[in-house]
């Protein structure tokens, strides 16, 4: 439908919307925002003066109400061009954003992910890394910088600590290691105690305790797998849905969206299913039988 006259607490200028029906005089619209293209829409009941007529009559400094999700931010390197980092915000997980990018023909060789910070607001924070190294953009409209892979990463470690996702948002799962552990005997790094899913509003990861060096500490690690749920607020059932398919994955879906085995025993649970014969094999023809 058409735009009208407002300004998005998040600074965009211009607000979208759709009616989905009406009621009484009241008109029920979905709403948006242009300049912040990954704010969840939202279903607002709007009483208008007169019915509808393609256009709703609305307050001339109508504020539009974004509902923002925390994300990742992320800086990619590709060894095609090495002189450059691509610094970006995804809501979908790191790896799965650098694999999409990497899939495009005109793109050499695959992006390699040199870091990543889960911060409370992406669109801000990039916005601040963008304009720090607005002179050493290598387009307008593209995310590439020339600038030095250490010179990005601690310019997002600095910011990212400002903006850190409020702890009283995140909502934890039981730790998985005692699972993982009887599932895959033997496989799971040994300096790991603790594996456990953390949800905020719109995006999942894990965070994953290590003991390493008589030091315990924890990192955030991206989690690049779909149909986990992460609701505004996770109930009962979200929760058992997210174990249920946790507990779903086998040994090399593990290997493709974490890092909790060695190295070692990672490549050798690649190559079980992906040498001519192997599982990978056993499973198709299963599929095709």
């Amino acid at each position: 439908m058409s735009g009208f006259n407002s300004r998005c607490e998040r600074g965009g200028s211009t607000g979208k919307l759709a009616r989905l029906g009406s009621d009484s005089g009241a008109v029920m619209i979905a709403i948006g925002c242009f300049a912040c293209s990954n704010a969840a829409w939202k279903s607002l009941t709007i009483r208008i003066q007169l019915g509808w007529t393609g256009s709703p009559i609305l307050p001339h400094k109508f504020v539009l109400h974004c509902v923002m999700t925390a994300g990742f931010i992320y800086v990619l390197l590709n060894p095609a061009f090495p002189q450059m980092v691509k610094i970006g915000r995804t809501h979908k997980g790191t790896q799965t954003r650098s694999r999409k990018i990497s899939s495009a023909t005109g793109v050499p060789l695959d992006f390699i992910v040199l870091y990543d910070a889960l911060v409370s607001d992406p669109i801000a924070t990039e916005k601040i890394l963008h304009a720090r190294f607005a002179e050493h953009r290598v387009a307008k409209r593209k995310e590439f910088f020339y600038v030095p892979p250490k010179q990005a990463i601690s310019a997002l470690v600095e910011i990212a600590d400002e903006l850190r996702v409020d702890a009283s948002k995140i909502q934890f799962a039981d730790d998985l290691l005692p699972m993982l552990h009887a599932k895959f005997p033997n496989k799971v790094d040994p300096s790991i105690f603790s594996v456990r899913l953390a949800a905020v509003p719109g995006t999942a990861y894990l965070r994953v305790g290590r003991r390493q060096g008589g030091r315990d500490t924890y990192s955030d690690e991206d989690l690049p797998l779909s149909g986990l749920a992460t609701p505004e607020v996770l109930t009962a059932d979200d929760a058992a849905h997210n174990a249920k398919l946790l507990a779903s994955l086998d040994d090399y879906s593990w290997i493709m969206v974490s890092n909790i085995f060695p190295m070692p025993v990672a490549e050798e649970i690649a190559l079980a299913w992906e040498r001519p014969g192997g599982k990978l094999d056993t499973l198709r023809d299963a599929r095709t039988a």
